[in-house]
């Protein structure tokens, strides 16, 4: 029930509410003397939702934010992506910019013939940022079960992989 619901919140592209919901379900504990309700109020209170008298509903907020979620754009050229994920996304010496570590989660796919990351009901805030920032500069497409790289970023990707199991 909570993957559908993580799911469906994922498809509506309400990235906070998702990481919030991920967040209790991933520390059971720190949650688990309240009651739903209060638990659910947690989220409200970021904002994002509201009650109706009996029922939570989007807030303006809420309702805002999955709107800017849905229309976000790219703000940058083709040619500006490729040069920010080669020098700063797959570039080892950018420290903390550098997405080799997450990517060492990726496994090949044949059928594909790309890399594939199996998305999880536990994935935490660095894992959703890191594929929502490579899918913004169009290394990765994501859905609800997996992302992908891109086809024109494989033989980068691989070289990255393969230089962090050396490490």
């Amino acid at each position: 029930m909570i993957d559908q619901t993580i799911t469906q919140l994922r498809q509506m592209k309400l990235i906070g509410m998702t990481s919030a919901l991920v967040s209790q379900v991933e520390q059971p504990c720190n949650y688990e003397g309240l009651a739903f309700e209060q638990r659910l109020q947690l989220l409200a209170d970021s904002g994002l939702i509201r009650a109706d008298g009996a029922r939570y509903v989007l807030s303006e907020t809420g309702l805002k934010v999955g709107k800017a979620q849905a229309s976000a754009q790219k703000k940058i050229s083709a040619s500006a992506q490729r040069v920010v994920i080669k020098f700063v996304y797959l570039n080892q010496s950018a420290g903390d910019r550098c997405c080799g570590t997450f990517l060492l989660n990726w496994i090949p796919d044949s059928d594909l013939d790309t890399f594939v990351y199996e998305r999880s009901v536990s994935d935490g805030t660095e894992i959703l940022t890191w594929l929502r920032v490579l899918e913004r500069v169009g290394m990765i497409s994501v859905d609800t079960d997996q992302a992908y790289v891109n086809k024109e970023y494989l033989k980068s990707v691989k070289r990255v992989i393969s230089r962090n199991k050396r490490c």
